[in-house]
């Protein structure tokens, strides 16, 4: 656990340097061109967001489980894992919490049955990441399970997800790329907290790291498409 501490201070203190960096370079007047300075800063943020990312490596995403009140969330996501396959303690678990606007708790348990609310997800973060790595890989084989065996109350089953943890810029250009490539590009993924996308099964695989992948691989400006 100390080690894992440690790596994540290492990861923060670079982060720090960074944004100092950026800082800086966003507050001189350098003799280069404007390009090459928002190229700079563009490659700055990229690798800031990655650094960002690489402190999400043990963590995960639960979606789609009815949130209710005292519900232990920890217990729950003992659950899930028991449900996918992966024995997993709850020593193991770090820390879990949900997160996202939330509705007033006693609205959540007063719903209909059948009621189209929308839960937060549930953020997990974990001792080790070959337990995570080992839940997302038993989630893509049990695809469609649904939250009906977890010792919930009652509620109308619906299908729950595990996804890669994602920072906020990720999430972001995900949801992005998404919306943009969905009609063209057969495959749109993330993989250890890195997007790619696909058009065909055999085409080139790219990776996206920046708006500006997106508008040069789709060949689409992100502004237009989202008016």
């Amino acid at each position: 656990m100390s080690a894992f501490s440690n790596k994540i201070s290492l990861l923060e203190n670079e982060n720090e340097k960074l944004q100092a960096e950026l800082c800086f370079l966003k507050n001189q007047n350098l003799p280069s061109t404007y390009q090459d300075l928002r190229n700079t800063i563009t490659q700055l943020q990229v690798n800031l967001n990655g650094r960002d990312q690489q402190a999400l490596l043990n963590d995960l995403e639960v979606s789609g489980i009815p949130e209710n009140i005292n519900e232990s969330v920890q217990h729950i996501v003992v659950a899930v894992a028991a449900k996918l396959g992966t024995q997993l303690e709850e020593s193991e678990i770090v820390s879990a919490c949900r997160v996202g606007n939330s509705q007033r708790l006693s609205n959540l348990n007063t719903q209909a049955l059948g009621s189209p609310t929308r839960h937060r997800r549930i953020v997990v973060r974990l001792s080790r990441r070959v337990i995570r790595d080992e839940m997302l890989r038993n989630a893509r084989v049990r695809r469609g399970a649904t939250a009906a065996v977890l010792g919930l109350p009652s509620h109308e089953p619906r299908p729950f997800y595990l996804n890669e943890r994602l920072t906020s810029t990720n999430r972001q250009l995900f949801g992005k790329a998404h919306d943009i490539g969905s009609l063209n590009w057969k495959y749109i993924w993330t993989k250890e907290g890195r997007i790619f996308a696909r058009q065909s099964d055999s085409s080139k695989i790219h990776q996206l790291r920046s708006i500006a992948d997106i508008e040069r691989i789709f060949g689409v400006s992100s502004e237009n498409s989202s008016k």
